[in-house]
């Protein structure tokens, strides 16, 4: 079931921007960035690394007040949002959110929708925090995270 978790969006342009991330996440990319009705950017791997990538691409190239930014991503956790919100997006789709995303989102004032909410994202054994989510929760701003995360993973980045 599709929701909302705040902000309700009045702009179709970014209706339809929100449906293109959707379909191309469903489509098999992991991370995309679409605006009127183009898909900007898009990756494909695992983990926080295609959202690491496109962060990286358009950290400086997108002016969050020109227009709406759609930021796509297959989970959604306080990882990627971070990132999402880094390269300027104010809607962002997950065909699975965490909440500690959803959270930061509705704080910030940004949209959020989902298929699917799950607590938190875990590590592969899912028997704790993912690290990348760890990292993001203690960072306490976009930037900060962006650079250590950039960092952190800067061997499977090159």
């Amino acid at each position: 079931m599709m929701h909302a978790k705040h902000a309700v969006r009045f702009d179709l342009a970014v209706d339809a921007d929100v449906r293109l991330a959707r379909q191309a996440i469903s489509h098999g990319w992991s991370a995309v960035l679409v605006s009127r009705g183009i898909v900007i950017d898009r990756e494909i791997g695992r983990g926080i690394i295609p959202a690491l990538r496109l962060a990286e691409r358009h950290q400086a190239r997108l002016p969050a007040s020109s227009c709406s930014y759609v930021f796509g991503d297959k989970v959604l956790g306080l990882a990627a949002f971070r990132l999402g919100a880094f390269i300027g997006a104010r809607f962002m789709w997950g065909e699975t959110a965490s909440t500690l995303a959803i959270q930061e989102a509705e704080r910030r004032g940004v949209v959020v929708e989902s298929f699917r909410e799950i607590h938190s994202v875990m590590d592969l054994r899912r028997q704790k925090l993912c690290p990348m989510e760890a990292l993001a929760f203690a960072c306490n701003n976009d930037h900060k995270f962006f650079c250590e995360a950039k960092t952190l993973l800067s061997t499977v980045l090159t």
